[in-house]
């Protein structure tokens, strides 16, 4: 008796909804990222590495991903083949290269802004002129770096005393202060306020 090989079934690309047989190469990109990586990959990151490719990819390269990017409903079965391509190694079609090089320069891009998390404030402050503009506005889009965002949410939320410690300068000291036990801030005060601080 000979024994017989298990060969493993294929796992689909994607698992995506059946009753949606068209999607956007943009969507699936995002789609493929969820759920082979543990990326969270928005629309945007994805938009913004098929803008960069467009521009630094070979013509004809280029041509086919300004072709992908601007067609909203692509047969999902295509984009599947691709990325299975890409999956196995196989890149001689056009639409699985160039998948390749968009899906590195997007890990490559997820990767950066998860890696510049581990910067200082202070450093990536002295090097903002050198960092990418986006980079520099993802840093500081922090929860805890943002003043505005912190006294936007408490002002929705509670109305106890906020004591927050920043860097002085004169915009900070600028800033109203109220004692909570004997003057409520008017709305005019408040919008003050949010004018001199910024993000």
């Amino acid at each position: 008796r000979e024994a017989q090989a298990s060969v493993p079934e294929a796992v689909p690309v994607l698992d995506l909804d059946h009753d949606a047989p068209e999607t956007s190469y943009i969507r699936y990109c995002v789609s493929f990222a969820d759920q082979h990586t543990s990326l969270k990959v928005r629309d945007s990151d994805v938009a913004h590495v098929v803008e960069t490719a467009m521009k630094v990819l070979p013509v004809e390269d280029a041509d086919v991903l300004h072709d992908l990017s601007v067609r909203t409903n692509m047969d999902c079965a295509v984009l599947s083949d691709a990325f299975q391509s890409v999956l196995d190694g196989d890149l001689s079609n056009s639409i699985a290269r160039v998948t390749r090089i968009v899906l590195q320069m997007l890990v490559t891009r997820m990767a950066s802004f998860q890696l510049i998390l581990l910067a200082t404030p202070e450093a990536v402050f002295a090097k903002r002129d050198t960092l990418p503009s986006e980079v520099v506005q993802e840093y500081f889009k922090q929860h805890h770096f943002s003043l505005r965002s912190t006294i936007q949410n408490r002002l929705r939320y509670s109305s106890g005393l906020l004591v927050v410690h920043t860097r002085t300068d004169a915009s900070v000291r600028g800033i109203p202060t109220f004692s909570p036990s004997t003057q409520h801030a008017s709305s005019e005060q408040i919008e003050l306020v949010k004018e001199l601080v910024g993000e």
